[in-house]
């Protein structure tokens, strides 16, 4: 089953070396895909996911200029282990619905239901 691990709080140097550090140790959890979210001081985010191991997503120029760079106040990585779905960008975490950026852990079911 998939893996997510994070970092929150005044994201530096060596805070941002641990998380790339623990993203890579999460691909234990899996290898079919990874995604980041980095979340600005001003509350904001950007995001990447990509088919494959992190190295893989931290090797991209997306990676270099918009997710390792100073100022984030949070991190957010996923590794997925595919059990439902085609293993493509697609199915990747994260997801972004509207306003809301996230990952879980599992399958979910009936998300296509309209909520009232």
């Amino acid at each position: 089953m998939c893996g997510i691990v994070g970092a929150a709080g005044k994201i530096d140097t060596k805070l941002m070396s641990a998380f790339k550090d623990m993203l890579v140790v999460n691909q234990l959890r899996g290898t079919d895909a990874t995604g980041v979210v980095r979340v600005n001081g001003s509350g904001g985010y950007k995001w990447k996911k990509s088919v494959g191991t992190p190295n893989f997503l931290m090797e991209t120029m997306f990676f270099d200029r918009e997710i390792d760079t100073a100022g984030a106040k949070a991190l957010i990585g996923h590794c997925r282990a595919k059990t439902i779905g085609d293993n493509t960008v697609s199915n990747a975490h994260p997801f972004e619905f509207s306003d809301i950026i996230g990952v879980h852990n599992g399958t979910l079911r009936g998300h296509y239901r309209d909520w009232e």
